[in-house]
């Protein structure tokens, strides 16, 4: 999509939220706009211009592949190359391991580690075969609608570790299949030899297959976050909402 393009659904957004938002006395930022509208385009050839939401994918992914760290329970928000992590870990060494994934993502100029490192009972997982972790991980591929497109498959299982291989259709695909895999209990890492586009096209920024909208970004207020959320659900083709959104502190 052409810069000139991407001004006009901008604007087109812009003009639509601000009809939405001035009944309820509330400004929605530009930024979680943009993210509604899936506004952008995606070049990862210069690190100083990779978008947010390129930057975000990619540091999904490296969170996932990262060793000893539980990236389900870790969330990313990027806003100008700056990228936040929140959620929760279980020890200080993980929050630093999640950390060191994220700064490794070409693109990221500074990193906030807001992490906050919750304590859980240690639990022994039980051992599970390496062909039977295999089958489970290919059946969760092959059951995900978002995968439909994408040629994936499990080439090796060695004590809880998943090497996927195959051909991903586009970059949120293969982030979605380090999600699924990792997500399959008994697997303890995930590590990619999936062939995938390098840059997210514009309809990845902000829409899931299946018509499913992730919103990402920092709003003001609990109202903005409302918001954005309202007018997501109510466009056309959306199914399911995934908000993503940070609300930023007063």
């Amino acid at each position: 999509m052409s810069f000139i393009v991407w001004i006009v659904l901008g604007s087109i957004a812009i003009f639509a939220l601000s009809k939405m938002v001035n009944r309820r006395a509330h400004v929605l930022p530009l930024a979680a706009v943009l993210a509604i509208v899936g506004a952008g385009w995606a070049s990862a050839s210069s690190a100083a211009n990779a978008p947010d939401a390129w930057i975000t994918t990619k540091a999904k992914m490296a969170l996932l592949m990262a060793e000893d760290v539980s990236a389900t329970a870790v969330r990313v928000d990027t806003t100008d190359g700056k990228v936040t992590l929140h959620g929760t870990v279980s020890s200080a060494d993980e929050k630093a391991r999640a950390e060191r994934a994220a700064r490794s993502v070409e693109g990221v100029r500074e990193l906030r580690n807001l992490l906050q490192v919750v304590e859980k009972p240690r639990q022994e997982s039980a051992a599970i075969a390496d062909d039977a972790l295999s089958a489970e991980v290919e059946k969760q591929l092959d059951a995900d609608p978002a995968l439909r497109d994408s040629k994936i498959a499990v080439k090796s299982a060695n004590r809880g570790v998943v090497l996927l291989d195959g051909d991903a259709r586009t970059l949120s695909a293969h982030l979605r299949a380090l999600e699924v895999a990792r997500a399959v209990p008994g697997v303890k890492r995930v590590a990619s030899e999936i062939e995938s586009p390098d840059t997210l096209a514009d309809d990845e920024i902000w829409r899931d297959a299946d018509g499913v909208a992730r919103l990402t970004g920092t709003v003001r207020g609990q109202p903005d976050r409302l918001t954005a959320l309202t007018l997501a659900r109510t466009t056309d083709g959306v199914r399911s909402v995934i908000g993503e959104l940070t609300v930023k502190a007063q």
